[in-house]
């Protein structure tokens, strides 16, 4: 009797993955999946992100190499900004606030700047500063020696 698995019936090839994708789910925890191009990992978290989501309204989705403080942030508030001397966004439909979960697609091609960024959400669970409380980030990448990767920060 063969053992039948979810994501193989969605994507080929990712048996030996997913124990370990079930368990970040059940335990909020972020994960990364890397591999060749055209492999499915965009298929996968979209997918993920969305059964996970059942308002429809909690997934967010970001081109890791795209996304700027603005796309991730909203629009900057500049009067209050100018009150508290700190940045601080005016929440839109594709700002990270208010999300549950998150999916970074191909962080390896996001240059240093943007590295920042996702390394703050990543770790701190926080955008300048400021609390995300988020259940999951789903990140993808292709493996490391594709020609259009950065070179990460060994922290991500």
């Amino acid at each position: 009797m063969t053992k039948s698995h979810l994501l193989n019936q969605i994507v080929d090839g990712y048996n030996d993955i997913e124990p370990c994708i079930v368990a970040a789910l059940a335990l909020g925890q972020n994960i990364f999946i890397e591999g060749a191009h055209g492999t499915g990992k965009t298929t996968i978290g979209n997918l993920l992100g969305r059964a996970i989501d059942e308002s429809g309204r909690g997934f967010r989705f970001y081109a890791a190499d795209k996304a700027n403080i603005i796309t991730i942030g909203g629009l900057p508030n500049n009067e209050n900004s100018s009150k508290t001397g700190r940045i601080e966004f005016l929440d839109t439909d594709q700002a990270i606030w208010g999300a549950k979960i998150v999916l970074v697609d191909e962080l390896p091609r996001a240059d240093k700047e943007r590295q920042n960024y996702w390394l703050e959400i990543i770790e701190q669970r926080s955008f300048n500063g400021v609390p995300i409380q988020y259940h999951m980030l789903i990140a993808t990448g292709n493996n490391r020696t594709y020609r259009g990767n950065f070179d990460m920060d060994l922290a991500l």
